[in-house]
């Protein structure tokens, strides 16, 4: 046997025992395959006769040209049920009998033949080759005992035939439902795929790509705990972008955008891994620098006004710098408050200045600052 037929009984789970149990079921025994044989000389003179009656009955026939539209394909039946009703009195219903007949409940699924319309056609099959053995047998003593031989092996050929008929159905109904599956797991990871961008935007400023102020503050509470846990220090810049309200008046509103992109588009580039900037106010930012002095915030302070008058030298801006104290662990907004505070005194010094917590508030809290990187 062909690697082919194995593969198919392998995957019915069909062997020697499984072949001699079905036998055993249905009472199929050596000697009704010996009644079968006997009766082979006769069935090869009527063969001829028996498959064109079949076929050519007017309900099979009418199915027959229903399911297989190719007129190749029909001719090619003629053979095919010849072989079968020959096989049917061969005496070999070994493993290669069974899986001729799994090969017949597959092409069956695949032309679309429902088993209702196999079981008619079988019922038919049965009842010609009842009768040529009713005229062959007659009277004679094995004629019962052969009539239930050949209806015994009919049922073993239909339980192959429904098996595979059976299975092809399942096997079908398992790859729709692992497609299904495949197709449910995309979706679920592009609906958390959507929901993580649809969270990212709704905490972002959508004209500068800044985070909002509320997930700031959330952020200014985190980090103020951890600085405490850890000890290093925690520094938080403020500052307002000068005469935007100018800006508008003088140009239009989309200048007074445009300006806030700018300014925008500069602390995200300036942010480090850690950092965090965000869109305050209307014309206000903030940048939370962890692990970070007030030397560093304010040297930073100085790069982005350098930046900014290289990009943009109709843009000023305003910055206060401040470091946190043991007092704002417990209370975040003291630390934007006193940064707001630093902030509006660079204000007061001309505008496009930066001024520390530490001078616009001597009595502040500090501690030693290092060098940021």
């Amino acid at each position: 046997m062909n690697s082919i037929s194995k593969n198919l009984l392998g995957q019915r789970h069909i062997h020697d025992f499984e072949i001699s149990r079905r036998k055993s079921l249905l009472g199929f025994s050596e000697r009704d395959a010996a009644l079968l044989v006997a009766c082979r000389p006769f069935v090869q003179t009527q063969l001829s006769d028996l498959v064109v009656a079949f076929l050519g009955n007017p309900i099979v026939a009418s199915e027959v040209a229903l399911l297989i539209r190719d007129e190749g394909m029909r001719e090619r039946l003629l053979p095919a049920v010849t072989d079968y009703v020959s096989a049917l009195f061969s005496g070999a219903y070994d493993e290669s009998y069974a899986n001729d007949r799994l090969r017949i409940g597959l092409a069956h699924r695949r032309l679309g033949m429902s088993p209702a319309h196999y079981l008619c056609a079988m019922h038919r099959l049965k009842s010609l080759l009842l009768e040529a053995l009713e005229m062959h047998l007659g009277g004679l003593p094995d004629r019962e005992a052969t009539r239930q031989a050949l209806d015994k092996l009919l049922h073993f050929d239909m339980a192959f035939v429904l098996d595979t008929y059976i299975g092809s159905l399942l096997a079908e109904v398992e790859s729709s439902r692992d497609k299904v599956f495949e197709h449910a797991y995309k979706l679920e990871d592009m609906v958390a795929e959507r929901s993580r961008e649809l969270k990212e935007l709704s905490s972002r400023d959508p004209l500068t790509g800044l985070f909002h102020q509320q997930v700031f503050a959330e952020a200014l509470s985190r980090e103020l705990r951890r600085s405490m846990r850890s000890g290093k220090p925690l520094t938080l810049v403020r500052m307002e972008v000068n005469g935007s309200g100018r800006i508008d008046d003088a140009l239009d509103h989309l200048a007074g955008d445009e300006a806030l992109r700018i300014v925008g588009a500069l602390l995200a580039r300036r942010c480090r891994t850690g950092d965090m900037a965000c869109r305050y106010g209307s014309n206000e930012f903030c940048m939370l620098l962890p692990a970070t002095g007030e030397a560093e915030g304010l040297s930073l302070a100085r790069r982005l006004q350098n930046e900014l008058a290289a990009q943009a030298g109709w843009l000023r801006l305003g910055i206060g710098v401040a470091q946190s104290s043991a007092e704002d662990r417990q209370f975040p907004e003291r630390l934007i408050n006193t940064a707001g505070h630093a902030m509006r005194h660079a204000k007061s010094l001309g505008g496009d200045q930066v001024a520390s917590a530490a001078v616009s508030d001597p009595d502040r809290y500090r501690t030693d600052c290092g060098e940021r990187s």
